[in-house]
């Protein structure tokens, strides 16, 4: 818990300018503030086309990016109706496999796509597949344990350690804006 304390809200501008960064995925901090600003802008353009159009703007969050926050609350999470929300990340590609979308559709590795030409996938950024990720996820919605689990799945419990984490911190991100009593 000491740990989720230290949390801080990143801010989008900085008081210093910067150049655009290099992207390094050992600077994930960096890449996050790269990203922030271009997720927000497109959710304003949806936002936009879809009030002139008089349309819903349709959400493609699925339940593993909710449950460990690998969204932008007011970028890509940004929405009026959330249809993928309650199936894990595994279940919206085996829905696609089942409906019989394009093979390029449902094998496209998920990425934020925050500069062009240079593709860092969601499971580079987060450093798991999520095959394993949703297994993880599943198992822990099912109230297993983590060491449990990391024996079940023959994995380090780190890992599973690791998720649970993220997981309150995805709770507490859910809880902004904070606040305080004046």
């Amino acid at each position: 818990m000491e740990k989720l304390q230290e949390i801080i809200r990143v801010s989008t501008f900085e008081a210093e300018p910067t150049e655009l960064p290099t992207i390094d995925i050992k600077s994930k901090r960096r890449a996050f503030c790269f990203i922030l600003p271009k997720t927000r802008v497109r959710s304003i353009m949806l936002y936009y086309y879809g009030c002139l159009k008089r349309l819903l703007v349709v959400g493609t969050l699925c339940k593993s990016e909710y449950l460990i926050s690998t969204y932008d609350e007011h970028g890509d999470g940004a929405c009026e109706i959330a249809p993928l929300m309650n199936l894990y990340k595994t279940q919206v590609r085996q829905l696609g496999r089942y409906l019989k979308l394009p093979k390029n559709i449902i094998e496209k590795p998920s990425t934020p796509d925050f500069l062009a030409g240079f593709i860092i996938t969601d499971e580079v950024f987060m450093g798991i597949k999520y095959e394993t990720l949703d297994t993880i996820l599943y198992c822990l919605e099912k109230g297993m344990k983590s060491d449990e689990i990391a024996k079940e799945l023959n994995i380090d419990e780190q890992l599973v350690k690791k998720c649970e984490y993220s997981i309150e911190v995805a709770n507490m991100r859910r809880q902004m804006p904070f606040a305080p009593q004046i």
